[in-house]
């Protein structure tokens, strides 16, 4: 689906939907004065109707056109964040479309620091309506082939930005409380927020971790032995289609490549900090790829050692 910039852009202005790189995680956008692509984008995505989008700004310009009453205290958090993996929640102007305005009438804007999609979005010459390029409930992407895997038939682009920089979805701060909420802590912690600004914020919501994934490479001996040798501790947990002596949760050993994505979508969500692996699959496929660049190590036998190989982390 190899695509250049100025084609993309052409067909966010004639309506179009696609994904787009960003320094965090791949998004799912459309023209945001395009209402039959915005609704394209839930459907696609499986969203609720209910969970406004963002916009994905390329300059300050966009945030005040499509922003008003915005506090003063946002000028830090720009000066300090922007671009970057931030997204502010504020109270929104009449141009927003209802897609991604909530209850409050208010809206989030993301300015990516990710020059692939900067120069794109100022091609299209306005914002990006937009999401995570994911089912709802699944991990978020962080290459091409993640959104390839899970909605590519059904996007009109996709805009290959090869693996984001980050590998973690943005922090989410709203701005029209007191104290500033932080509705998602991504990339940005609470801790450097304050630290930065020296303005309080309230955690009120979910706080999303790096998915800390092993891959062990070998027999099922080998695997066995492997994770005894660990001795996996609170919040670790091994995928196995065979039993094992550790904790474990039991893996069909035809399972496809969604339904493996969604088991450690799950696992994350209920709070497991390391997984363990066995690969079972070609080197040469994508599911392989998908596995390995979320990999913070990989275990594997070499002669009959064993051998540690960090990932490019």
């Amino acid at each position: 689906m190899e695509i250049d910039l100025e084609q993309a852009a052409e067909i966010v202005k004639n309506g179009g939907v696609g994904a787009f790189p960003t320094e965090t995680v791949y998004g799912l956008g459309a023209h945001p004065f395009h209402e039959a692509s915005l609704e394209r984008i839930f459907a696609i995505k499986g969203r609720e109707k209910g969970s406004p989008l963002s916009l994905h700004i390329s300059s300050l310009g966009d945030l005040f056109k499509f922003a008003q009453d915005i506090p003063k205290e946002a000028n830090k958090l720009i000066q300090k964040f922007w671009p970057g993996p931030l997204a502010i929640i504020v109270p929104a102007s009449s141009l927003v479309p209802p897609q991604a305005l909530s209850q409050e009438q208010t809206v989030s804007f993301r300015y990516p620091d990710c020059g692939l999609f900067l120069e794109f979005a100022r091609l299209v010459g306005t914002p990006l309506a937009g999401t995570s390029a994911n089912k709802s409930g699944s991990l978020s992407p962080i290459c091409a082939q993640d959104v390839e895997a899970e909605v590519g038939g059904e996007l009109d682009f996709l805009i290959d930005g090869g693996t984001t920089k980050y590998r973690l979805e943005s922090t989410i701060v709203d701005l029209t409380t007191r104290p500033f909420s932080i509705l998602r802590e991504g990339v940005i912690s609470k801790e450097e927020l304050e630290g930065r600004t020296g303005f309080s914020f309230q955690l009120s919501g979910v706080c999303s971790k790096s998915l800390s994934l092993i891959l062990i490479e070998g027999s099922e001996d080998f695997f066995q032995s492997t994770l005894e040798g660990l001795s996996l501790g609170k919040g670790e947990i091994a995928l196995s289609s065979c039993p094992l002596r550790v904790p474990y949760l039991h893996l069909k050993e035809d399972v496809d490549e969604d339904e493996l994505f969604r088991v450690l979508s799950s696992l994350k969500k209920e709070g497991y900090s390391r997984i363990y692996l066995r690969n079972i699959w070609l080197e040469t496929s994508r599911i392989y790829f998908r596995l390995k660049i979320r990999a913070e190590k990989i275990i594997k036998t070499e002669e009959g050692r064993w051998s540690d190989e960090n990932t490019n982390r």
